[in-house]
C-alpha cells in the first residue's frame, strides 16, 4: 500500500469551462481521444503512479476547470496543496486566455512558497478558427517564466502526457534539491514545445 506522503504528488488544472481540461485528461490516461468527452460539473480528481528514479510516486489530478463558480473556496484549497498547477486556455476562446493573468494572479494569492511548478497549457490547436496566435502563449509564459505546452488533445494525445511527465519530474527532483538544502538556481527555465 501507497503511504509515503512525501512521494504524494498533487497536480491542479485551472482554466475557464470548455477549454478542453476534461479532454486533456482523458487522453493522459487513455493515450487516446474521446469524441465524446463531457464536460463535467465539479471537480475532478484521477490518479496514478510513477516511477522515478527508482522510487514509486502517486499522483493526483483535479481537474477544476469545468467548476462552478460556487466551488471557489474549494478550488482554493487544491490550489494551495498543489505541487503542479497547470493554466490551460483554449485557442479558439480569446478569453481563456485573457483570463490566464487572473489564474496567475489566483495561485499567487493563495499560494505562499516557492515549492510548486506553474506551467501554461495552450489546447486545441488543431482548430483552423484560432484567436490566439502561438506567440501571444509564448510570450505570456516567457513573462511569468511558466514552461508552454502548445497541443491537441485530439491530433496528439500523447504530448499532454509527456509533457506531464516531465513537470513531474521536475518536481521531483526540485522537492528534493530542496529538502536536501541545496542552493536553488536563480536563473528562470523557460521551455516551450509545440505538437
Amino acid at each position: 500500500m501507497f503511504t509515503d506522503e512525501n512521494n504524494l504528488i498533487k497536480i491542479v488544472l485551472l482554466g475557464d469551462r470548455g477549454v478542453g481540461c476534461t479532454s486533456l485528461l482523458k487522453t493522459f490516461f487513455n493515450n487516446k481521444y474521446d469524441e465524446h468527452s463531457e464536460i463535467i460539473d465539479n471537480n475532478h480528481c484521477s490518479g496514478g503512479d510513477i516511477n522515478y528514479k527508482n522510487e514509486n510516486y502517486k499522483y493526483f489530478f483535479w481537474d477544476s476547470c469545468a467548476s462552478r463558480r460556487e466551488f471557489g473556496l474549494l478550488r482554493i484549497f487544491f490550489v494551495r496543496n498543489a505541487h503542479i498547477i497547470l493554466i490551460v486556455y483554449s485557442i479558439i476562446d480569446r478569453q481563456s486566455f485573457e483570463t490566464v493573468d487572473f489564474w496567475v494572479n489566483f495561485v499567487k494569492e493563495n499560494i505562499k512558497d516557492d515549492k510548486h511548478i506553474i506551467a501554461l497549457v495552450a489546447n486545441k490547436n488543431d482548430l483552423i478558427e484560432s484567436q490566439v496566435m502561438d506567440k501571444e502563449g509564448e510570450d505570456a509564459a516567457k513573462k511569468y517564466g511558466f514552461e508552454f505546452l502548445n497541443t491537441s488533445a485530439k491530433d496528439n494525445p500523447m504530448a499532454f502526457k509527456n509533457f506531464v511527465n516531465h513537470l513531474i519530474e521536475e518536481y521531483i527532483e526540485k522537492s528534493s534539491t530542496q529538502s536536501n538544502n541545496k542552493p536553488e538556481k536563480t536563473a528562470k527555465k523557460n521551455k516551450c514545445l509545440i505538437f
